[in-house]
């Protein structure tokens, strides 16, 4: 009645141990968590909020550092700021802590300046398909790009990197590319 858990009981517990691994190695069940807070937040507001399909994405992007209570914490926070679909804006990315996979990743970008936007562009896809893992879905999430947006940029620059190499000098066999004198 006092709302206490007895002392017995606490030992009693103790001898079923049960690990539950964190949410940043359950990602499969972001989703279905996300969705059950989300429609216990209508059901309580009397609202029909859902999710955007890019807000989904991000979701399932991002690696959840803490607990449950962190991805509730911040669908509520989300949920409190939408009108009627809960779409990706900074009230998302403000409540989670991206857990880098290594602690050898570079912490950012570092684009010189005067350098050319489309240099900087790829740039940014090169580290941010590592700091994913190679994961082009979670890459193109973290982007806020669709998948076909990055696949197509990767095919350019997949076709500008032949055509470069074709472009290159060809030196006939035997022949030294420094001196253009035979063996």
């Amino acid at each position: 009645a006092n709302r206490q858990l007895r002392e017995d009981l606490m030992y009693r517990l103790a001898v079923f141990p049960l690990h539950v691994p964190p949410l940043r190695e359950r990602a499969g069940d972001v989703p279905l968590l996300a969705e059950y807070f989300l429609s216990v937040l209508n059901r309580a507001n009397g609202t029909e909020k859902q999710f955007s399909p890019a807000f989904a994405d991000v979701l399932r992007a991002l690696r959840w550092s803490g607990n449950v209570r962190e991805l509730k914490n911040s669908i509520e926070r989300s949920f409190i700021l939408a009108d009627d679909v809960l779409d990706v804006d900074l009230s998302l990315s403000m409540g989670t802590q991206r857990e880098p996979a290594e602690q050898s990743r570079p912490a950012g970008l570092h684009v010189p300046l005067g350098s050319r936007l489309d240099e900087a562009e790829r740039s940014l896809i090169e580290v941010t398909l590592d700091y994913c893992e190679g994961d082009k879905r979670r890459a193109a999430a973290v982007l806020g790009c669709s998948l076909k947006t990055l696949y197509n940029k990767l095919n350019s620059y997949a076709r500008s990197n032949a055509e470069e190499r074709t472009r290159a000098p060809i030196h006939p066999v035997g022949a030294s590319p420094l001196s253009g004198a035979s063996i």
